[in-house]
């Protein structure tokens, strides 16, 4: 007799794959268990899945109510041009076996006919979920011109289909839920998991893209791999999206180092999600893939992110997830092709519309979307595009109230470092030297000299050549050679909050205009 079942934290764990198996491809609990014991060294009795199946509402049953109920909605949408998809109790729903049933119960017909009949639903109607249906991958994302290879079309559309299961299953199985106090999608650890993964996914952007040397990239690197299983287990929205750009970014910036990190992904995939996990095969096929078809594939996996969550919006329900893949769509498109410039733009300006500092409460999120927009403006050249939105987070900062703002002292920061580096590549050296300067002195006032921003300050310093005497660089120099970026690393912020004057609305367009600011040196 098996001496050990699966324990609680096994079956969350495992939930997605479970659920993958009995709804989607329709297996019978005894086939469910099997492959379970088989692939990933599961054991649980039938009568435990039983329990399972019947707490997760994964039954596969089709009520007269529901049916009646879905019929209805659906001859109105018909009505108006409206293509519909339902899911009942986080499964969805396939039309066919709705009309097999409709052809098995004849009662069913005389109900819907009878629109006065107002059948009893009571909490089943709260399980029914009605939306247009996400765009089909194949017309959505058709293979790209430059995907000749046969081996590389093949991957390319192994990785969209992996995709497309691996983001219905989080779906149906219930993994994936919007929170109606964040109108953003969450797994089931919420905000805290999200916000943690959004802190191990800037790090590891900041180590690939350190100016310093390889060995304390490596140093940076490590350190966050160490996180990696947590996150695996928490499975929130964003994090196949961080994977794959952490993979694509060290392939194309440090590829010694992405031919030990990418494996070292995919073996924790293997190991605590298993071989046949939508998330390990779709990481698996991009590992195949060489550089230029890669990058090609990259940008439709985010494109398809983009297009499924906007196919979850309502005219009532805007959710923030949707907003995220946005820009994360513009941050997947390469630089380079004129096309993928105009494609930046018009993403900016879509995201741009979803954002009002006049009423926005979401400070940190609006101001995280701000950022990365301008950086990807900054990347592809488009520099009006950047000074727009530079200057749209220069507003929120300055209608923000530091004493009761979260992450205020975060997002000056990244203001400043990121007008800095729009001077800098606009020609404007001695502005950009300010602004270097200013993110500098209100990072050491805000998190310290053991700070993760001061170090990326100096590090900043130092690579723009701000320094005016050869002592001050010396300093610098020795700053970064002393600082222990391991541990500063380690911690699960980027840094202590800390009590300061807020930013005046004149004191920020001043900053635009002139690149100086409080205790900003020149």
């Amino acid at each position: 007799m098996q001496d050990k079942y699966a324990a609680q934290d096994d079956w969350e764990t495992h939930r997605p794959t479970i659920t993958r198996l009995y709804l989607d491809e329709h297996k019978t609990l005894r086939e469910v268990k099997k492959h379970m014991e088989t692939h990933h060294f599961f054991f649980a009795t039938e009568k435990m899945y039983k329990t399972r199946i019947k707490k997760w509402s994964l039954d596969k049953n089709n009520k007269m109510a529901e049916v009646v109920h879905m019929v209805r909605l659906k001859a109105q949408r018909d009505k108006i041009g409206k293509r519909s998809v339902f899911s009942v109790r986080n499964r969805p729903v396939d039309w066919k076996d709705i009309e097999r049933y409709l052809h098995r119960t004849p009662g069913c017909q005389a109900k819907i006919s009878h629109t006065d009949d107002h059948l009893e639903l009571g909490s089943a109607a709260l399980g029914i979920v009605c939306r247009t249906p996400s765009p089909d991958p194949v017309q959505m994302l058709s293979v790209p011109p430059k995907l000749n290879n046969v081996r590389e079309i093949h991957l390319h559309e192994e990785v969209l289909t992996h995709l497309r299961t691996y983001m219905d299953g989080a779906f149906s199985s219930g993994l994936w839920v919007l929170s109606e106090t964040d109108k953003c999608y969450f797994a089931r650890a919420g905000g805290i998991a999200s916000l943690r993964l959004s802190n191990w996914f800037e790090k590891v952007e900041c180590a690939t893209g350190w100016e310093g040397g390889t060995s304390e990239t490596v140093r940076l690197i490590n350190t966050q791999m160490d996180e990696l299983a947590s996150l695996l287990k928490d499975q929130e929205p964003s994090l196949l999206y961080c994977l794959i750009q952490t993979h694509f970014n060290l392939s194309l910036r440090r590829p010694a180092l992405g031919k030990l990190v990418s494996p070292f992904i995919l073996n924790m995939c293997n190991i605590v999600l298993g071989p046949h996990h939508p998330m390990t095969r779709v990481l698996d096929r991009l590992g195949r893939l060489p550089m230029p078809d890669l990058s090609l594939t990259v940008e439709r996996t985010a494109k398809f992110r983009l297009d499924y969550f906007q196919s979850l919006q309502t005219c009532d329900v805007k959710n923030w997830s949707t907003v995220f893949a946005l820009y994360q769509y513009a941050n997947a498109l390469s630089p380079g092709p004129p096309s993928n410039a105009q494609e930046v733009e018009r993403v900016t300006r879509l995201t741009m519309d979803e954002l009002d500092p006049s009423t926005s409460l979401r400070f940190q999120i609006d101001c995280q979307v701000l950022f990365k927009l301008s950086s990807i403006n900054i990347l592809h050249e488009n520099w009006a595009m950047a000074e727009e939105v530079l200057t749209c987070m220069g507003a929120f900062i300055a209608r923000a109230d530091p004493s009761n703002t979260p992450y205020y002292t975060t997002v000056v920061s990244l203001f400043l470092r990121n007008m800095g580096l729009l001077r800098f590549n606009t020609g404007r050296k001695r502005e950009a030297r300010q602004f270097l300067r200013e993110n500098y002195n209100f990072c050491m006032a805000a998190f310290g000299p053991e700070g993760f921003r001061t170090v990326y300050a100096v590090a900043g310093l130092l690579y723009y050549d701000v320094a005016e005497t050869e002592d001050e660089a010396r300093v610098w120099r020795r700053y970064m050679e002393v600082v222990d970026l391991e541990a500063i690393a380690k911690r699960r912020s980027l840094g202590p909050m800390a009590s300061l004057p807020p930013m005046r609305a004149e004191e920020v367009m001043e900053l635009m205009k002139f690149g100086g600011g409080r205790g900003g040196g020149s």
